[in-house]
């Protein structure tokens, strides 16, 4: 288990009826804890063709003092109103190793 480690990722086009279309992505980030929390940010779309949606994690760190034990703490970012046609996503973290991970969209109907 390394710091910054990116575990779980999945993302997924809620198009159900009865609500506006939106993108979710969520997984897991190894964290020292309870000290950190993860936020999920877009970052933009890469410059392919048809682009893929950028994701950035970071570890925000809580005020004072704690004892920290490596786990994985979960992340979920949506955009609300997503009007994009992205058929994949790239999470990515400068924590650690700086890794990234890049994921099919699934559609929800």
């Amino acid at each position: 288990m390394n710091v910054g480690e990116l575990k779980d990722v999945a993302a997924w086009k809620n198009i159900m009826p009865g609500s506006p279309p939106s993108l979710h992505v969520v997984g897991k980030i190894t964290a020292p804890t309870p000290c950190h929390d993860a936020h999920a940010c877009y970052t933009g779309d890469s410059k392919s063709n048809p682009p893929i949606y950028n994701i950035s994690i970071e570890l925000v760190a809580r005020p004072g003092i704690c004892i920290q034990v490596l786990s994985d703490i979960p992340f979920h970012y949506v955009e609300h109103n997503y009007a994009g046609t992205h058929g994949q996503v790239t999470v990515s973290t400068s924590v650690g190793s700086g890794d990234s991970v890049t994921v099919d969209v699934q559609t929800v109907t």
